[in-house]
Order: structure tokens, then C-alpha cells, then sequence
């Protein structure tokens, strides 16, 4: 709601409502189909839209480097050995220690200062009946550094980075089925992506290549070298 995005909106009323236990398993009503296709539609949108928004994952980088950087200096040592310290290890704890250590990185998340913007950005469709290949943006930000240093540019470890989140769209978790009782009172089954209007994808990855402001003038040999046949993500195995 804060975001903004009206893609929230389901009918989960009329969902719950229209659900009821048949033969020892849950079932929906047709009346009820189109709701439940709203959802399956929300919920893909959501997470393209605001879960996994461009800046969130940019935020979501700084934190991890930010982790392993308090991680290189066995910042969590003191409260790992014992319950009690687990315990405290809080945001409060993180937040304080952003503003004691002055690290850039911990600076950056405390004052929500994002220095990164997106060079290009990918949506990668996974095609239904293939498995999806892990899309390991580490690996690729590696591989393109290796590639740039080639061309004679050896840019820095903070200069850019490729985010790759793959998107699992089934809210079903492991259940792909729903039963339905027809207004005949005959039940059937469908699979939960079977949609009425179309099947939609079960997976979906996104292949984003961010650039610190600092580097701006290397932007178009990033994404030259980013899109490159060879060094692109493969969707699929």
C-alpha cells in the first residue's frame, strides 16, 4: 500500500469464502477461478514491480557487501558463541554500528543513499517444462570484469554489479494443483498456472547490470560487454 502499487488488490474474501473441504481435499469454487487468477496476476506483478524494484536490489547489494565486510572483520563472533548473544544481534546492533564505524558501506544504508543506477535491465523468461539455471550474479559480475579488463578497462570491485533474482511465482508452495467443484458439482483439476486466459510462467529471472556513479563514463562499454553473445545469462539448462 505505502509503495504505491495497486497490484495488491485480490478479492481474498470471495477466495476464502468459496473454499471448502471435499473428499479429503481443499476445494474452490469456479465462481471463484477469476479471483484466484487476480491473484496469481498480483502476486507476479508485486514482486516485479516492488519486490524486486531496481533500487530495492541495489539497497540489497550494499547490504550483503556491507555483511561480509563486518563478517571480514569478526564483527559476529561475539554473538554467535551463545543463545543470549544470538539474541542481541538485532538491527539496533547494526544500526549502531553503521554510525560508530563510519563505513562507507554502513554510511550508505543508514543515510538510504543509493550510488548506483541500472544500465540495462532484463526480464528473462523461463520456459514452462525447462529448468531454470541458477542465474549467479556474482559470477557474472566477475566474468564481465574479466571481459572489460581485456579491452584494457580494469575497473574496481565497486565500480558495478549484475543482480540476478529469480522471481518463483507459486504461492501454492510445493501444490501445483486446485481442485474446483463446477456449478454442475463436478470437480476437476487444473494446474495452479493454467489460467483462463493463458498459462503463466512459473519462473521468471531478472538480469540487471548497475553502475556506481563514480564510473558513469564506462557505461556504454559495460553494457556493450554486458550484452555480448556469450556473457548474457542463460535462462534455462
Amino acid at each position: 500500500m505505502f509503495t504505491g502499487a495497486g497490484y495488491g488488490a485480490v478479492d481474498w474474501r470471495r477466495l476464502i469464502a468459496l473454499s471448502y473441504p471435499c473428499e479429503n481435499r481443499l476445494v474452490l469454487d469456479s465462481r471463484a477461478e477469476d479471483a484466484l487468477d487476480s491473484f496469481l496476476l498480483a502476486r507476479l506483478f508485486m514482486f516485479t514491480t516492488v519486490y524486486y524494484h531496481r533500487t530495492v536490489r541495489a539497497f540489497y547489494h550494499i547490504a550483503r557487501q556491507y555483511l561480509r565486510e563486518l563478517n571480514a572483520q569478526d564483527f559476529f563472533g561475539k554473538y554467535i558463541d551463545s543463545y543470549a548473544g544470538y539474541a542481541r544481534l538485532d538491527e539496533d546492533v547494526l544500526y549502531s554500528e553503521m554510525a560508530d564505524t563510519r563505513s562507507e558501506l554502513g554510511l550508505m544504508l543508514l543515510d538510504r543513499k543509493n550510488p548506483y543506477s541500472t544500465v540495462e535491465d532484463k526480464p528473462l523468461k523461463i520456459e514452462h517444462g525447462l529448468v531454470a539455471e541458477y542465474l549467479d550474479g556474482e559470477s557474472m559480475t566477475r566474468s564481465l570484469s574479466q571481459a572489460m579488463a581485456a579491452k584494457g578497462k580494469s575497473l574496481p570491485e565497486d565500480a558495478f554489479f549484475i543482480d540476478t533474482p529469480m522471481i518463483a511465482f507459486n504461492p501454492m508452495l510445493q501444490e501445483r494443483t486446485v481442485h474446483f467443484r463446477d456449478l454442475s458439482g463436478d470437480l476437476r483439476d487444473r494446474d495452479v498456472w493454467e489460467t483462463r486466459w493463458g498459462r503463466l510462467s512459473e519462473q521468471m529471472g531478472v538480469a540487471r547490470l548497475y553502475i556506481h556513479d563514480n564510473y558513469t563514463d564506462d557505461r556504454q562499454d559495460l553494457k556493450d560487454a554486458f550484452l555480448k553473445p556469450g556473457t548474457r545469462p542463460r535462462t534455462f539448462l
